[in-house]
């Protein structure tokens, strides 16, 4: 081997050039009578078909985004109306099962009191005559026991008095049961505001000119002055009863 030999370096193969580059177009096209920039007619067009159908494509996104955007408020819309029937159904005043069961309770208590015939229309029993085969040594004190006490049930009160008390009990009973109906839940199903309603109302109907707040606490002392208020102005609410401010504050039921 000479020295010249030696010394050349080892060359690196050509490498292949790419059909579709555009050094490849040029090198193709290139020639005497041509552009430089001929070769690049097709590569354009193609860049413009591209760009043609990107420019197509976004829009078609951008309505896809819009309808999504339309989408979002009315879905929250919606969800803001099942938030506010879900208020409205958790209310308190909605009725519950024990609401309609204490309804057909009190329904079927005002037609039985309805069926029932008063005492007061009801004639009163006749007293038997006393008897003539009385003797002789029976004395007059005696024969007035005996006639009296045929008049008188057990606990000497007399039978019609207590037939009528009953009847007029009843009466005022289901009285308050029909403007209780109309009232707010604390006072148709809760205790003792239940109770202390009804004690109230059966008062001012048997007083119809009217009762301040210390004459319902005096006459039933078991309700206190801030309840027998709130009562009051639950009717008072429901126009059930009236306010007067003549000679000191009175209330009284509303005529039927």
């Amino acid at each position: 081997m000479t020295s010249q030999e030696a010394h050349v370096r080892p060359t690196t193969p050509i490498r292949r050039i790419s059909r579709g580059s555009l050094s490849a177009l040029s090198a193709s096209r290139s020639g005497a009578n041509g552009a430089p920039l001929a070769h690049l007619e097709s590569v354009f067009g193609e860049l413009r078909d591209a760009m043609e159908d990107y420019s197509s494509h976004m829009a078609s996104l951008c309505e896809i985004n819009n309808g999504l955007d339309r989408f979002n408020q009315a879905f929250a819309g919606y969800l803001y109306g099942l938030k506010m029937n879900a208020y409205t159904t958790e209310y308190s005043e909605a009725p519950a099962k024990i609401s309609y069961e204490l309804a057909a309770q009190r329904h079927a208590s005002q037609q039985q009191a309805q069926q029932q015939p008063t005492a007061a229309q009801q004639p009163p029993p006749k007293e038997e005559p006393p008897s003539t085969t009385v003797t002789a040594t029976t004395s007059a004190p005696a024969q007035r026991g005996r006639v009296t006490s045929g008049t008188r049930g057990r606990g000497g009160a007399p039978s019609s008095g207590r037939n009528a008390a009953a009847a007029e009990k009843k009466a005022l009973a289901a009285f308050a049961g029909t403007i209780l109906d109309t009232l707010p839940i604390k006072y148709r199903e809760q205790e003792p505001h239940r109770s202390e309603m009804q004690s109230v109302i059966i008062l001012l109907k048997r007083k119809p000119e009217g009762m301040s707040v210390a004459e319902i606490t005096a006459s039933d002392p078991k309700i206190a002055s801030h309840r027998a208020n709130q009562c009051l102005l639950a009717l008072v609410a429901a126009k059930h009863a009236t306010k007067s401010t003549n000679g000191g504050l009175t209330y009284r039921l509303n005529a039927a």
